[in-house]
């Protein structure tokens, strides 16, 4: 089986035993890919947002995120602040099976706000992708119980 670079795979070393060897397009790696949830990401792909914790796992095996992804990801917080890029705590933007940006958002709990304070695109979003980002912010802000701010 061959994917395209930006598959949702796992590496071998962390394969379920029902997973099956796929070969990734551009890639020297030996993976495995888990059939149903291969499925389940053909199916849904596309248009769907996600903010990540910067303590998600798929962010822990940088080497492999960035084969897999093309994506470098640093988390920042750990940094002096003149060397942070995107924010203390900032969330990838994974849009379908690509990263698109990271969105720099605190909650202030005693005012009961999410405050993002910018949403950084690494190419300009169209209109659609806009309001995907932007709902997806909203939802989590939802879920947290507060309102959003410094979304313009």
């Amino acid at each position: 089986m061959t994917y395209g670079q930006n598959a949702l795979s796992l590496g071998v070393d962390d394969a379920a035993p029902a997973a099956g060897a796929a070969e990734v397009e551009g890639s020297t790696w030996r993976w495995r890919v888990d059939p149903e949830a291969l499925a389940a990401a053909d199916r849904e792909v596309d248009g769907r947002v996600a903010l990540l914790n910067p303590y998600d796992s798929v962010l822990f095996d940088r080497p492999r995120l960035a084969e897999a992804f093309d994506f470098d990801y640093v988390l920042e917080q750990f940094k002096p602040r003149a060397q942070r890029r995107y924010g203390f705590f900032a969330h990838p933007v994974l849009m379908g099976d690509r990263f698109v940006g990271m969105v720099d958002a605190e909650v202030d709990r005693d005012n009961e706000v999410l405050r993002v304070n910018a949403v950084h695109e690494f190419v300009a979003f169209d209109a659609e992708e806009t309001d995907m980002v932007r709902a997806e912010i909203t939802d989590l802000a939802e879920w947290l119980g507060v309102r959003v701010s410094g979304l313009a």
